[in-house]
């Protein structure tokens, strides 16, 4: 039924991927109770009550990856969700660390696309908008440009996070050439 080697194998394969969906459970709790007036890092007020379902713990880290990565940072959920439903179901996954940087690249890139179309995009869209500042300087003035390069570079952040998420490319292309017949 499942595709386990051995007894020992199969226990640490579904004790994983426990541990992977109770991550993703947690920080999407942590990410939908985000509250502005929750006492952060960032945030300090007089307020002694946190309203986020997590408590403390949980404002501290909505407030982290939602300030750095805005909305881009429920992907990191639904990855630890892909990955605890594939351990416990004994379903394979080649090349875990590729997979991690792949979904932080193409994160990285999709906030940086949403940089260049003046999309609120956190710390890290803001960053990475910056640093390539003086790449784009020149395409902010032709409107051909100011439009392609933002949707070319969303595309490419599309392939790197569908990667990261354990999609198939090869369906990615075949969805993205069904969405195109439509329109």
């Amino acid at each position: 039924m499942f595709k386990s080697d051995s007894l020992k194998s199969f226990i640490i394969s579904r004790v994983l991927g426990l541990i992977s969906l109770i991550i993703a459970i947690l920080l999407f709790l942590s990410l939908i109770g985000f509250n502005e007036n929750d006492t952060t890092y960032w945030n300090v007020t007089s307020s002694l009550q946190t309203l986020n379902y997590l408590g403390v713990y949980g404002a501290h880290i909505s407030e982290f990856f939602l300030v750095s990565l805005h909305y881009s940072s429920y992907f990191i959920p639904v990855f630890f969700l892909i990955i605890g439903i594939k351990s416990i179901f004994g379903i394979k996954y080649k090349n875990f660390f590729m997979r991690v940087v792949s979904l932080l690249v193409g994160i990285c890139i999709l906030n940086l696309s949403l940089s260049l179309a003046n999309i609120n995009s956190g710390l890290m869209g803001k960053f990475f908008f910056d640093v390539t500042k003086n790449i784009f300087i020149n395409f902010q003035y032709n409107v051909f440009f100011k439009w392609t390069v933002p949707v070319f570079i969303f595309l490419l952040s599309v392939l790197f996070i569908s990667y990261g998420l354990t999609f198939r490319v090869i369906f990615v292309f075949s969805l993205s050439k069904k969405i195109l017949k439509l329109v």
